[in-house]
């Protein structure tokens, strides 16, 4: 069937799995407005961010540790402590074991 699988639920999770790739319309139905932060995306917005702080070094306030500049606010990332990913509620692994069909 797919690669091996047999078994519904399996064949479930590996056609789940292969579609949650980027661009995807799932990618984007599970992560909504955050699925334009792509890999590349994301590594852009770091690199600014240290270049930001890289310049600020070099400023009489980065000698002194004063004003330090704010990263690129990033999707699911709502302060430097927290992070959230995707959207939807959370379930035991009971009830996706019987989702699933596995009990």
């Amino acid at each position: 069937m797919y690669m091996g699988r047999e078994n519904p639920s399996e064949v479930a999770l590996y056609v789940y799995d292969c579609q949650y790739i980027e661009g995807s319309a799932l990618y984007r139905a599970l992560l909504g407005d955050d699925s334009d932060w792509n890999t590349t995306n994301q590594l852009l917005a770091m690199v600014a961010d240290h270049l930001a702080t890289a310049n600020w070094f070099q400023t009489k306030d980065g000698q002194k540790g004063k004003n330090r500049p704010k990263q690129i606010p990033r999707p699911g990332v709502r302060d430097e402590e927290e992070t959230t990913y995707g959207k939807g509620t959370s379930m035991s692994m009971d009830e996706a074991r019987e989702w699933l069909g596995w009990k």
